[in-house]
């Protein structure tokens, strides 16, 4: 198709030039939608071509990542936390427009809608919408950002693979000045998540979690389904985007389902910041080689545990 830009470019120019002097011409271009833009020659200083690199047309849905095995729904229970719920709704592309989520009291619906100029994404609670949002697709069809209110943004970035590398996040106040700025860097090898950890401004923020698919024990078990939990079946907080992943945004997942993570961290503390000092996969396959439960044992620094049981529906 590019051997042909350089001849069309050609031809319009001398066009353009032709007909400039004939202030009776307009230039038309008619788009897909229906709709027309109408040019006077008179006006056309120069015509060029130029890549768009937000171009929601990309994208490609979630059968890129499950190819498919179009998940119906998720969920998890455990006697800390109670139990929720996601349930998920596709258009006719096998697109997701929906994911209800239930836990106790709450209901929230993160709605995405897709438009020939861009894709959007809601969040609403209870009813009421809680954020509205732009999904910005690049290049690869997967996201490069997200604008979570007017001076929140995460940026991301992938490998030659479509693999998440980092995922960067900034928020600045009413002046512009940035209050809060960290990147998430994760290192991939033989297609596999092996380590991760945030940085804050360059430094280091947190210890790195080191992501382990074999044990002594256990051999390693394909991924077939491409499921992904980053924070509880890896230790890796990827803050509010985890659902992305299963809308088919946020990349590729692993080769192999993780067994064991470990915070290098030599000091553990429980709180909404710390991810624990290691965690403990145990998963069960239907007959088609897709993970449809996993038991995830997480230990904190105090001595303390938590079971947390998973399961996906096909």
């Amino acid at each position: 198709m590019k051997n042909y830009i350089l001849p069309l470019l050609i031809a319009l120019f001398a066009f353009v030039g032709h007909v400039n002097a004939q202030t009776s011409y307009s230039m038309v271009v008619e788009k897909n939608d229906g709709g027309k833009v109408t040019i006077p020659t008179a006006d056309i200083k120069q015509i060029s071509f130029e890549e768009n690199t937000d171009n929601p047309s990309l994208f490609q849905g979630p059968k890129r990542i499950f190819g498919n095995n179009q998940l119906k729904a998720m969920g998890c229970y455990s006697d800390y936390d109670g139990s929720e719920r996601y349930e998920f709704t596709y258009n006719d592309k096998g697109y997701v427009t929906k994911i209800h989520y239930v836990k106790s009291d709450e209901i929230r619906d993160y709605v995405f809608e897709y438009k020939s100029d861009g894709i959007m994404y809601y969040e609403w609670r209870n009813g009421v919408l809680h954020e509205r949002f732009p999904v910005i697709i690049g290049k690869n069809g997967f996201v490069s950002s997200i604008k979570p209110g007017d001076r929140a943004l995460y940026t991301m970035e992938y490998n030659d693979k479509d693999q998440l590398i980092n995922m960067s996040f900034i928020e600045t106040d009413k002046e512009g000045n940035v209050e809060d700025s960290e990147t998430l860097n994760l290192t991939w090898h033989n297609d596999d998540l092996e380590q991760s950890g945030w940085y804050e401004e360059g430094h280091q923020d947190d210890y790195p979690v080191l992501i382990s698919y074999t044990t002594p024990t256990l051999d390693a078990i394909d991924n077939i389904a491409g499921v992904m939990l980053y924070y509880d079946a890896m230790g890796t907080d990827v803050d509010d985007c985890e659902l992305m992943y299963y809308a088919g945004f946020l990349g590729k997942g692993t080769k192999r389902l993780p067994l064991t993570w470990t915070n290098t961290d030599s000091v553990y503390d429980i709180g909404d910041s710390k991810r624990g000092k290691n965690g403990n996969n145990t998963w069960t396959l239907d007959n088609a080689g897709r993970v449809i439960k996993l038991v995830n044992v997480r230990a904190w620094g105090n001595g303390n545990t938590e079971t947390r049981t998973f399961y996906w529906e096909w």
